[in-house]
This record gives structure tokens, sequence and C-alpha cells, in this order.
């Protein structure tokens, strides 16, 4: 028969054994935590030697073309012996890849290229024939399995593509997740193993540890338990809340992946379209003479005429286009436009590119961030990034992409703000910026007054200054059209006709759609709708149709 002192007895062997437990388990957070990015990262691994200390790039295509934010880059040792560099690559299917070895001038030797796993284990390869020069390689030589490149003199962009078949990754990870699982489970066995351990022998040698040290040590890590259980358990609701759309991020915060899929596909059938334009605008090319008795407008800008987020017949440009070519059928309205362009770049492009197509009118479609001359530079949070958050980015992405977005926002409000998209554009209507501003607009208006050309300006808000965007667009339109005055640039202010037909809807409303904050079918419409209205009315305009058209009549007189 037991005694009373045995119950409590047992119940202390209860406790320290779920304290094993817990002991066990926060050993396996920690080494998920350190191992789990690893498993989870894919690698461009390249074994090269190089002549020069330098910078190596990899550019991937996920559907919206090779660009900076998809690339990734390494230092290079210019020490002459074999290194392996490895770029981070997503889990993604890859459209294409662009491998620059250098970034200047130097020759590099490539012994091998693989796509591996954190932890070194072969997923695929590159063979030496699937490398290709694009720009500023004046050698690749294949010799005995390995590639030597020679960049040009003076070369500041070597480029080399990669013919590219991205490699199953979905079966790799399956069996590795497996192999990283049992070795995480025997782990865990013998740290509960080791802690049943320490508590047997701390109940034999009561003398050298009390057992109210013991039970103390007990319950603190259950209490640390619920809290991290209370917090897992939030987060798993949250993660539920946002798959099946129960919850929606504010201005694009959070986007569910649905609709940057769809978003992607739409800008990868508009990339489709510009590449086979010379300069890569989504419009049909043109010849360089336009037809005789053709009036010409090119509707400059950045990506709101190249289309971001919309298909190619809802961008604005091409929509004025459909209602021009119905009351003045000679007139051709052609597309130039980049996303991220700046005036600054746009008109780089007019003076150097644009010129040659003998337009008679320029639109420009002005942006509130076109400001920029590339000398303030956009500054970003990147703690959600680190690899020490890659078990929780992993398991709860909808979650940790929500949160993080979130509390992004609320410091770039308060506690950073010189970080942040909103900051920055905020620090383009600087005093000194618009001072060189002016002078570029400037430039414009003698450029096409020398040349014949027709300007205006188009104040293209893509929503309403209202909500908790009150003043985004009236405030800095405040300051731009006084620039325009000065400079004597004739201008249209679309904001008052977009408050006037749009002022119930959000900007989450207008968008080019769900993923995706640029304007969208309602309101590149009104613009189109708005700007033919002008040009309709417009004196000059109308001057140049006629003198086009009459060129023709006095040519067939002759």
């Amino acid at each position: 028969m037991s005694s009373d002192n045995d119950k409590p007895q047992s119940r202390i062997k209860v406790s320290f054994i779920i304290t094993a437990v817990l002991i066990g388990l926060v050993f396996l957070g920690l080494r998920l935590l350190v191992s789990y990015p690893q498993l989870s990262a894919v690698y461009f691994q390249v074994t090269m030697q190089s002549s020069a200390d330098d910078v190596a790039k990899v550019y991937y295509d996920l559907g919206e073309g090779l660009s900076e934010k998809d690339s990734t880059e390494v230092q290079i040792m210019g020490d002459q012996r074999f290194h392996d560099y490895r770029f981070r690559i997503p889990k993604q299917v890859i459209g294409s890849v662009r491998f620059d070895p250098l970034m200047n001038q130097g020759s590099v030797t490539i012994k091998n290229i693989e796509i591996v796993s954190g932890f070194g284990k072969r997923i695929g390869s590159v063979d030496p024939g699937q490398l290709r020069p694009v720009h500023q390689i004046k050698k690749l030589d294949i010799r005995d399995d390995e590639v030597t490149v020679i960049t040009e003199e003076e070369a500041n962009d070597p480029q080399i593509s990669v013919s590219w078949s991205s490699p199953a990754l979905s079966g790799y990870f399956s069996w590795a997740f497996c192999f990283f699982a049992l070795r995480m489970l025997l782990e865990f066995l013998v740290v509960f193993f080791l802690s049943v351990c320490f508590f047997w022998l701390g109940l034999r040698r009561s003398d050298s540890m009390p057992r109210s040290l013991l039970v103390l040590v007990s319950q603190y890590t259950c209490n640390l338990l619920l809290l991290a259980g209370s917090l897992v358990f939030m987060l798993f609701f949250l993660e539920i809340a946002l798959t099946y759309e129960l919850i929606r991020g504010a201005d694009f915060l959070f986007v569910h992946p649905k609709y940057k899929a769809i978003n992607q596909s739409i800008n990868s059938n508009n990339a489709l379209i510009a590449k086979n334009h010379p300069h890569r605008f989504v419009d049909i090319p043109r010849k360089l003479q336009k037809e005789p008795g053709t009036t010409r407008i090119a509707v400059l800008g950045d990506s709101f005429i190249w289309g971001d987020g919309v298909d190619y017949d809802n961008i604005w440009s091409h929509k004025l286009e459909k209602l021009l070519s119905r009351s003045f059928p000679t007139v051709e309205v052609i597309s130039w436009g980049h996303c991220g362009w700046s005036t600054k770049d746009e008109y780089d492009f007019l003076t150097l590119e644009g010129i040659k197509y003998n337009i008679d009118y320029l639109i420009v479609g002005y942006v509130t961030n076109d400001t920029s001359f590339g000398d303030i530079p956009q500054l970003y949070m990147t703690w959600q990034n680190s690899s020490k958050l890659s078990i929780v980015r992993n398991i709860f992405p909808y979650s940790f992409d929500f949160l993080s977005s979130h509390l992004n926002r609320l410091l770039e409000a308060s506690l950073r703000k010189d970080h942040g998209y909103v900051n920055w554009e905020n620090l383009l209507y600087a005093q000194e910026n618009l001072f060189k501003y002016k002078n570029l607009l400037s430039k414009i208006s003698i450029y096409c007054s020398n040349n014949d050309i027709q300007l205006l300006f188009v104040l293209t808000p893509n929503f309403c200054d209202n909500h908790h965007y009150l003043g985004h667009f009236k405030n800095k339109y405040e300051l731009i059209i006084p620039l325009l005055n000065e400079t004597q640039i004739p201008y249209i202010n679309l904001l008052p006709s977009v408050c006037n037909n749009f002022s119930k809807y959000s900007p989450y409303e207008l968008a080019a759609n769900k993923a995706n904050g640029h304007p969208g079918p309602l309101v590149t419409s009104l613009y189109a709708e708005e700007v033919y209205n002008y040009l309709t009315k417009d004196k000059v305009f109308n001057e140049i149709v006629d003198k086009n058209r009459g060129s023709i009549k006095r040519k067939g007189i002759e």
C-alpha cells in the first residue's frame, strides 16, 4: 500500500517528464531556426576563378522579365583560385537566367555550375554548352569542360545567357524534408533522454540540487510553452483567415498569392508583346517615318504607359488611339513607356531615340514619382528577410507577410521616416529637387519647341484624394503646376475629374487588379476620354492635323 509521500513524489516525476519534453521541444525549435533555412534554400552555385576582385550577379525571370528586384549578387575574389560562389534563387519555376560574371573588365574561368540545396546536395546542373555570350563578352571559350570568359575592354555590364530548364525541385525537397524530419526526431529523443537523466539524478541527489529548484524550472518552462502556444494558435487562425480571404491587407500591403499569379500572368503577356518592339515598349512596332498625311502623337510615360497590371487594350494610350481613330483617321498614337522611368529617363529617350520617329505631338503622362533623378535612394525594411525568421516565414507565410508588412508601414510612419516608398516620394518634392526638375522641364519645353513638337503634360492620379490619402495628389500637384506654368508647358490636371467620377471608390476598387495598385480600366478610360476631349478642342492640334492632310492634297495636285 502506497504512502501519502508517494503521491507528491509521483507528481514531481510527471512534472519532470513534461519539463524534459518541453526542453526537447525548445531545443528542436532552436535547431529548426538554424537548419530549416538551409533545408529550404536553393542556390545557383558557380565554381570559378577570377582575375579581379569584383561582383557577380544572377538574374532570374519569374514571369516579369529580368530585373534588379529578381537578382542576387556575391563578392568574388581575384586570387586566381577556384571558389564556390552561391547565388540564392527562389523555389519557383524560373523562365530564364542571366549570369553576369563581372561588373568590369576582366576574365573568369568557370569549372562547374550546379543547382544545390542549402546543405550542398546537388539538385541539377548547367552544361558549358548552355552558356551564350550576350553583352560585352569578347571571348567565351569552352575547353575540357571549363569555360573561359574574357570581357571587352572598358566593360561595365558583361552578360551571359544561360539556356535554362528549371529542375524538378518538389521531388527532391520531399525526400530532403523526410530525412530532415527523421534527424530532428532523433535529436529530440536524445535531448529528452538526457533531460530525464538530469532530473532523475536530481531526485537521487536532492542534497546537491533541491527539488524546489527543479519544480521551479518545470513551472517556468510550462509558462513559456503556454505563451508560445498562444502565439502559434493566433498565427494559425490568422493564416486560415488570410488563406480563405476573410481578411484583406490595406493598400496592397498583403496580396494573396493567387492574385499575384494573375498579375504576373498579365505582365508576362505584356512582356511578350514588348519583346517584339525594338525599344521593349508594350506597343506594336512603328516605322521611323510616318505615312504621308499622318499626324503622329507619342504618349511618353512610365509603368502607366507600359501597362503594369492591365492588358494591352486597357492601357490608356491605346484607348486614346481608338477614340481618336474614329474622328481623326489620319492620327496615329504611339506608346513609349517603361516601368520605373522618370521624366529624366523619358527626356533622354526622346532626345536619343524618340526624335527619330518624326512625331508632331508629345503627351507626357506625369506620375508623382517622376521628379526622381536617381540620386535619392529608396530605403526599405529588411528585418523580415532574415534567415533566422525562415521557419516562421515558411510555416505561416501569409501571417508573416501580413504582420511584417503592416508593422513596417507603422514604423515608416513613426520611427523610420527615412524608409519606405511614401517617405521616399515625399523627398522628391524637396525644394532642391524641384529646382532641378524645373530646369529639366525647361529643357523639354525648349527641345520640343526647337523641333516643332507640340507638348502637353497630363497629370494622372490613379485615385481620388480621400480616405487616409487626403491631399496625396493635391499637395504634390500644387508644387508641380507652378513649374509647368513657369516653363510654359500646357497641362491637364485630371485630379478634379477623377474625384468627380470616383470619389466613392477606394484605391483598391480602382486598381489594375487585386495585386496591383496601378490604374485599372475605369481610370484608364477616364484618362483617354479626358485627353481626347482636350485634343478635339485644341486649336493647335486641329491645325497640325489639317496641315498634314493638306500636304497630301498638295502633293496630289502637283
